[in-house]
């Protein structure tokens, strides 16, 4: 039934604003749209609809992740953007949450 349906990911958010930096400056995402409902963002073909819910307490697990080529040269990267980081396994990722604001996004593989 849906399995020629371009799918759309949604990552709840308490400030847009907030949001909106992280996700367009610090991580490069183009915006597709912009509105005080929701940010859309292209992931590498997939739009992720960034949305204000009011308040949010993270999960503690993994919402978003990203299989990138070379995990260490983006932890280098991020690093250098200021975004913390932990560890996934026996290897360290980064956590992609700046603050409590904005919930985590772990790029592991």
């Amino acid at each position: 039934m849906l399995e020629g349906a371009q799918f759309i990911g949604f990552i709840p958010v308490a400030d847009l604003a907030v949001a909106r930096t992280f996700y367009v400056s610090t991580l490069e995402l183009p915006v597709l749209d912009d509105s005080p409902f929701a940010l859309v963002v292209d992931a590498s073909g997939t739009s992720v609809r960034i949305t204000p819910v009011g308040e949010f307490t993270p999960h503690p697990f993994t919402i978003a992740g990203w299989d990138v080529p070379d995990i260490d040269a983006t932890i280098a990267v991020l690093d250098d953007r200021g975004v913390g980081r932990t560890g996934c396994g026996k290897r360290p990722v980064a956590i992609l949450s700046p603050g409590s604001k904005i919930p985590t996004a772990t790029p592991c593989r």
